[in-house]
């Protein structure tokens, strides 16, 4: 096992003067790696196509899935590409090509078009920007759109001669799903339909690779921080006097009380204990039924009437179609009658193992440091009160890291600890696949290295930041 603070220790040579030059040179070949990953990431493409014909609109997805509209008086129109705003148009309008856009006409009632070079038109409205190509009138009864965004959203606008009424189908990549739009005076207006899909599996794992790896480049900035506070802290001497010596774990009672507290307040007074989601609906109604001691509820007199993207309808059973690691833990809180405590349960106990980690590899004030991070995570907090399955999710990657240290610490019971790392890790498989995936992999690789030799310690630690860091992002304090 790997001294604490060793890890901010071995970035300085013995003088102090030369950061990072004493790394094995397989750290740098690691990072290179990781690097060229994410750029490969960056080049995800999606291809969708859709078709206009005998006065309807066709989107054909991946996998198979369609999405169709009735579009009439859009005959003899024109195609164009639709952006929502990211940022304010202003600062859209600073770059090439867009630098030639009429200012007055980001804050018009009603938007026009304008003439640019090459047959193309554009508008820009405070909520976006879009452009049509008037000279595919005739060609633009079936386009192909490849999107090259690795995340939000962009549409494929179909208008009429005016220019002013037509229809858009806006993909979002980051949820998987295309919806068509009402177009209208150069925004879209009122929602038709919609359609999920899966991207193909090579640019799902891009996804995975640039939410994984993109760690890295927090990692870069916070290591020479790190060797920089730690340098300075050497020249404080603090005076020591005779104190009461208090159970480390109880001083971190009050800050997992904080949490607990803030993630009842968020579930009882923000959410008011009740599901606002597809996702927590479905976890609800998955647990509902585990609840009752069933796998599926019967099919509802009219299923249309229930229809909810991720609540399926076969064979006269009504199931969701998530794992059911969550529904689980849902399951008992739905049997004592208090559903919306269990993932503020959880996450009073992921601060306490949050912390726990911390202090096992850097010390305890690392430890604290950690909890408190994780206590100023928006995404963190908020999830806390919902009936979504991410707090789960941490609890059971956070509990098997936590044991894992044990095992390979050479601490007591190791059977023990390898029981509950092992399912920890199973119910993270059955909370969440592709964070397991994540977790379980690289662990896997650093528990054979671990059993090779055991001398190996700077590369056990070196190895363990790659396998800590990375999935910890992946897990995020943020969505997947």
């Amino acid at each position: 096992m790997v001294r604490k603070g060793e890890f901010f220790g071995h970035m300085w040579d013995k003088g102090g003067k030369r950061p990072f030059l004493n790394l094995s040179r397989w750290f740098w070949l690691g990072n290179l790696l990781l690097w060229l990953l994410l750029g490969w990431a960056q080049t995800e493409l999606v291809s969708i196509e859709l078709v206009r014909e005998g006065g309807r609109c066709r989107a054909l997805l991946p996998e198979g899935r369609t999405s169709e509209i009735a579009c009439y008086g859009i005959a003899n129109g024109s195609v164009g590409i639709y952006q929502p705003a990211q940022a304010r148009w202003v600062q859209a309008a600073q770059w090439l090509p867009w630098d030639w856009l009429w200012q007055q006409q980001a804050t018009a009632q009603l938007p026009t078009w304008q003439h640019a070079p090459n047959g193309l038109q554009v508008t820009v409205p405070q909520w976006g920007l879009a452009v049509r190509q008037t000279t595919l009138a005739q060609a633009a009864d079936r386009v192909t759109v490849r999107l090259r965004r690795r995340g939000g959203e962009v549409g494929v606008v179909f208008v009429g001669e005016n220019g002013r009424f037509g229809y858009v189908f806006i993909v979002s990549s980051d949820n998987r799903r295309g919806v068509w739009w009402q177009w209208q005076d150069g925004r879209p207006t009122m929602p038709l339909t919609g359609v999920p899909f899966q991207k193909p599996i090579v640019a799902q794992l891009q996804t995975l690779t640039r939410q994984t790896v993109g760690t890295t480049w927090g990692i870069w900035f916070l290591l020479p921080l790190a060797g920089v506070l730690r340098r300075l802290a050497g020249g404080i001497k603090v005076a020591r006097r005779p104190t009461m010596v208090i159970p480390s774990f109880l001083k971190m009672v009050p800050l997992i009380w904080l949490g607990f507290a803030l993630a009842l307040l968020i579930a009882s007074r923000v959410l008011e204990r009740v599901p606002h989601v597809q996702d927590s609906v479905t976890y609800l109604f998955q647990a509902q039924t585990l609840a009752r001691g069933s796998l599926a509820a019967p099919a509802p007199p009219m299923p249309d009437f229930f229809a909810q993207e991720f609540l399926l309808v076969r064979q006269g059973k009504w199931f969701g179609k998530y794992p059911p690691g969550f529904p689980l833990l849902l399951a008992v809180g739905v049997r004592l009658g208090v559903p919306w405590l269990v993932n503020p349960l959880l996450a009073a106990l992921s601060l306490a193992l949050l912390f726990q980690l911390g202090r096992k590899l850097y010390g305890w004030d690392v430890g604290v440091i950690t909890a408190v991070l994780a206590l100023t995570s928006p995404f963190f907090v908020i999830m806390t009160g919902t009936y979504m399955a991410h707090v789960a999710e941490l609890f059971w990657v956070l509990l098997f890291m936590v044991s894992w240290l044990q095992v390979v610490g050479g601490k007591k019971r190791p059977f023990f600890w390898s029981l509950l790392a092992g399912v920890a890790l199973g119910m993270a498989l059955l909370t969440r696949q592709f964070a397991a995936m994540a977790v379980g992999v690289p662990f896997s690789l650093l528990t054979l290295l671990e059993i090779v030799s055991r001398k190996g310690a700077k590369a056990q630690r070196k190895m363990f930041d790659l396998c800590v860091f990375a999935p910890l992002r992946e897990i995020k304090m943020r969505q997947l």
